[in-house]
């Protein structure tokens, strides 16, 4: 089987030597998203909420470039830095499942609580599978 791997135009320049989606067969797995502007600025340093909706904002546009949308992710693993903040977590992410997720179908998800992430500024980051 041919692995493609992909660096997507639409994305935040990889932090390190990474690519930002690697296809194989019908499967595309993406690299992790975080809270970050076009620029790579940290958006809403402090607070998961904003954080959290540029995540799933940068995560459909890296779908939308593979031909793909969220009913086609497969597996969700989300990595949190602050355990107070799995309240918030859950709120944000069942708001936005609505819209999402309108007929109640979710991916399967693992949340992590983690020490840190790669820029102390990130409070969260989501990697995902999808299928074509």
């Amino acid at each position: 089987m041919t692995v493609k791997y992909k660096i997507l135009e639409t994305l935040p320049t990889p932090i390190g030597l990474y690519s930002h989606v690697a296809r194989a067969g019908n499967l595309a797995f993406f690299a992790g998203v975080t809270g970050m502007d076009s620029s790579g600025r940290v958006i809403g340093k402090g607070h998961l909420e904003p954080q959290m909706l540029a995540a799933y904002a940068e995560m459909g546009q890296a779908l939308k470039a593979e031909s793909l949308s969220y009913t086609n992710i497969v597996h969700m693993t989300t990595y949190l830095v602050r355990e107070q903040d799995i309240p918030e977590y859950y709120r944000v992410r069942a708001m936005v499942y609505k819209e999402l997720y309108p007929e109640g179908k979710y991916p399967p998800t693992v949340l992590v609580v983690v020490s840190k992430l790669v820029d102390p500024d990130f409070l969260i980051e989501i990697q995902f599978v999808a299928a074509d």
